[in-house]
């Protein structure tokens, strides 16, 4: 009996896994298509987006794109804007805190200096806001997009509509704060014509004492200010760690070519 008892356990197990197998496939499946869909929601992707999902999708139950549910989202003690956090999921299902993933996947890693906050959108598509920020580019490490310029950057989440609380996809997602400093991992729409992250790790913030510095840049930045950018930005292990991954080929060589040779688009703000 107790053989018996085992068997059944086992036969359980495998069955579950199979089932988690299947759902990942699935989803993998709709994530390299540059969209994901399931019943509670609808979110447009960049290629880039879904090439991490596809590439690192987790598998741990609690973090799939299946609980993506905003109708059992946690409203937690922490405030942003001085109003609470609404959000479904603890991390994301695609990993970029690994920067030598990050920067194979994307088109575009950039140092950039946030000027202002410059509205949030509610897309009839979308069921969280979106951040429209105007960024002062510092730094190119990935892409060809000149330096000196100023462009605006979508950030996933933001203030809702009636303005009670601030919805992210993911709970330790932040907003962005005017004169701040991060690394952008940037993904471009099929047109061009947007840049936007869309994760945590898709904005990485400088260290304190080099975003102070880089906060006072007179602006525009001509050859002189971009010599003492280039300068200050020497000092930053965040900035040189990001430069080490960009000269990283095996990362993404080791992609799937799926991945590795998807067809690419051209933002408006390249040279």
């Amino acid at each position: 009996m107790p053989n018996k008892k085992l068997g059944l356990a086992l036969g359980l197990l495998l069955a579950l896994g199979l089932v988690v197998v299947l759902v990942g496939a699935l989803i993998s499946r709709h994530s390299g298509q540059g969209t994901f869909e399931d019943a509670n929601t609808h979110v447009e992707e960049t290629d880039a987006h879904a090439a991490v999902r596809k590439a690192v999708l987790r598998t741990d139950p609690t973090n799939r794109p299946a609980d993506f549910d905003w109708t059992n989202a946690e409203m937690g003690e922490r405030k942003v804007d001085g109003l609470p956090v609404k959000s479904p999921f603890v991390t994301p299902p695609y990993d970029l805190s690994n920067p030598d993933l990050g920067v194979a996947v994307h088109d575009y890693v950039l140092v950039g200096r946030v000027e202002r906050r410059a509205g949030t959108r509610h897309p009839d598509s979308q069921l969280r806001p979106q951040t429209d920020y105007d960024v002062t580019v510092l730094e190119v490490i990935k892409g060809n997009i000149d330096a000196g310029q100023e462009i605006p950057i979508t950030k996933d989440g933001g203030i809702s509509k009636d303005r009670s609380h601030v919805k992210f996809s993911y709970k330790n997602d932040f907003m962005l704060e005017a004169g701040g400093v991060y690394v952008f991992l940037v993904g471009v729409s099929s047109d061009g014509k947007e840049l936007s992250v869309m994760s945590p790790f898709g904005t990485v913030p400088l260290e304190d004492d080099i975003a102070a510095e880089l906060k006072r840049t007179k602006r525009p930045i001509g050859p002189d200010e971009q010599k003492a950018v280039s300068k200050i930005l020497e000092k930053s292990e965040v900035f040189a760690r990001y430069v080490a991954a960009a000269e990283n080929k095996d990362a993404a060589a080791k992609l799937p070519p799926e991945i590795r040779d998807r067809k690419r688009y051209k933002s408006v703000y390249e040279k």
